[in-house]
């Protein structure tokens, strides 16, 4: 899982569980350099069949991902990040087919479940009955990015000089929300632009808006920043608009909340979950409501919200921090026979 199984090992190794490095090294080859992704699929269960059995002097497995055994062992936690590839079958075929078919019985042998957020558990529960009456731990994804080493500060409105969107590789992230929200905003004369960070332009770029924008060279659209770039891009931002149809938990707008920079996401559970008071909420088909919220954050109109939010980020933060989750991760394997 990449940036989720690094964070859940800096949790983790060494203090709370040991690394098993032969495993790890063999999930690594098939990720990065097995090609095709059905058969990066079928490896990766493959080996996660046989792991119980070549760590049998280990009492509990923790598998980083859905990718674990699809047997009973008695001793193996599963994490489950979101359910995104069955609401949006048509963008991950192979997932898909994997969270229909053999999802299940991954639920149904683990010995423990947890997800990273509240509304993933309730989605499971809702969409796996059979998940009803299970125990199933709620713990975030961590990433050393979201660790606060210094006082956040409210933006200062003079120094910014663009509207933020990170992540636009899927259809979920629901970029067009966004396009034509700023489109319509281009039409009060604003000259503000719209930068696009980690996106798969052939996904938008035949959208009107998209042209309107790009004509008007008031967008930007960048594949892959650097992290010093994103951090620029972040901090000199009037906000980042995070328009996504689903998420497991949602980290660019805690990212953003980190430096300061205002956010506005989708009035969706997850990311009401994620950022609590500290963020503006939108509904994720009105890019009419967007346009007004847009103008009203670029010409300072919702600076005293902004401020009262930048003091809610550190809070929201906190709830991600190294300390805190070690804590519930350290709770869980305590509660463990």
């Amino acid at each position: 899982m990449g940036v989720a199984a690094a964070g859940l090992s800096g949790l983790l190794v060494p203090e709370l569980a040991a690394e098993s490095l032969g495993l790890n090294r063999c999930f690594r080859w098939i990720n990065d350099r097995m090609i095709g992704g059905p058969f990066r699929l079928i490896a990766r269960m493959a080996l996660a069949q046989a792991a119980p059995m070549t760590e049998l002097g280990q009492k509990w497995m923790v598998f980083s991902s859905h990718h674990a055994p699809l047997w009973t062992t008695g001793r193996h936690i599963v994490i489950v990040y979101d359910l995104i590839a069955l609401r949006f079958g048509e963008q991950a075929r192979m997932q898909n087919a994997f969270y229909r078919h053999l999802l299940p019985r991954v639920l149904r042998s683990a010995t423990r479940i947890v997800t990273i957020s509240g509304a993933v558990r309730d989605e499971l529960k809702t969409v796996f009955p059979f998940l009803a009456d299970r125990l199933i731990d709620v713990i975030p994804a961590w990433s050393e990015s979201l660790e606060v080493k210094e006082c956040i500060s409210a933006p200062v409105l003079s120094r910014k000089s663009h509207v933020l969107v990170v992540g636009a590789r899927y259809p979920h992230k629901n970029l067009s929300l966004v396009l034509d929200a700023m489109s319509q905003f281009s039409r009060t004369g604003s000259g503000q632009r719209l930068v696009v960070a980690g996106i798969r332009k052939e996904l938008w770029n035949q959208r009107a808006s998209w042209r309107i924008l790009e004509e008007q060279g008031l967008l930007t659209a960048l594949d892959f920043p650097t992290d010093s770039e994103m951090d620029e891009l972040y901090r000199k931002a009037h906000c980042l608009v995070y328009p996504s149809l689903a998420e497991g938990q949602g980290l660019p707008p805690l990212e953003a909340l980190k430096r300061g920079c205002p956010v506005v996401c989708s009035d969706i559970p997850v990311l009401k979950e994620t950022c609590g008071q500290a963020s503006f909420f939108v509904d994720p088909h009105d890019s009419r409501a967007l346009a007004g919220l847009l103008s009203e954050i670029c010409t300072g109109q919702r600076k005293v919200e902004i401020e009262e939010m930048t003091c809610q980020a550190p809070e929201v933060l906190k709830r991600f921090s190294n300390g805190v989750l070690t804590r519930k991760w350290r709770a869980l394997l305590d509660s463990l026979p």
